[in-house]
């Protein structure tokens, strides 16, 4: 779809690879690491929500500002 609509190969591979990482913290069942955290006790479910919408805020300010200026000096963007 990426290469479809006109973004470089490299760029697109890149943007699916990152995004898949991006999302291990955001709720109790993201990724394995969290299921174990949740299910063993260590964190109560408002901790973890509350722990993934900073953590999504966080990514996004850095993917969103940091990011586009990196690809940018990169010249992929």
């Amino acid at each position: 779809m990426h290469i479809a609509a006109g973004v470089p190969r490299v760029l697109s591979a890149l943007a699916l690879a990152f995004n898949t990482n991006l999302f291990g913290a955001l709720t109790h069942y993201s990724s394995g690491q969290a299921a174990v955290y949740f299910g063993a006790g260590y964190v109560e479910l408002p901790d973890v929500f509350r722990i993934g919408f900073i953590t999504a805020l966080i990514n996004t300010l850095i993917w969103g500002v940091v990011g586009t200026v990196w690809w940018k000096f990169l010249g992929l963007y």
